[in-house]
């Protein structure tokens, strides 16, 4: 199941500048965090927790979803996949082993369905920070130029 979210955004918007923000957020909550930008107007982010060792494969606390930008204009639409087989197995264990599998794996599914609006509120806070946004060019004064200023005898008009 996947999560959409639209945002609005400056047009003109440096996306990889955006990512980076959205990836400092998610890396300060204790994620880790992996972002491609594909061009312009595409991006991914990869969020991932305690994805790594038996451990957390038995007892379900691993947490991974990816989230994909596109930007059409001054539209960025993020869809946010969960990953969700890595709850199937410790349920399956708690169920027939041991219970200590399952209470942990419904914590599991609890962090993984909040990870989706974890991700949206990091990517809300990097599109509204501005960041990425372009920069005006900075005023420089132009010269006057030479301009005859012989005074005119109104009756010669």
């Amino acid at each position: 199941m996947a999560t959409i979210k639209t945002f609005k955004i400056i047009p003109g918007t440096n996306l990889a500048a955006l990512m980076d923000v959205a990836a400092q957020n998610l890396s300060l909550q204790g994620f880790e965090v992996k972002t491609q930008v594909l061009g312009p107007q595409a991006a991914e982010l990869i969020v991932t927790k305690d994805r790594q060792g038996f451990k957390n494969t038995i007892l379900g606390l691993g947490l991974e979803s990816r989230a994909a930008v596109t930007v059409s204009g001054d539209i960025a639409t993020i869809t946010i996949t969960s990953e969700w087989t890595s709850k199937i197995l410790p349920a399956v264990i708690g169920w027939f082993l041991c219970w200590v599998p399952i209470v942990t794996d419904i914590v599991g599914i609890i962090n993984q369905a909040a990870l989706p609006d974890k991700i949206g509120a990091a990517l809300n806070l990097a599109f509204s920070s501005g960041a990425g946004a372009p920069v005006a060019q900075p005023f420089s004064p132009v010269e006057p130029a030479d301009v005859d200023y012989t005074p005119v005898d109104p009756e010669e008009i």
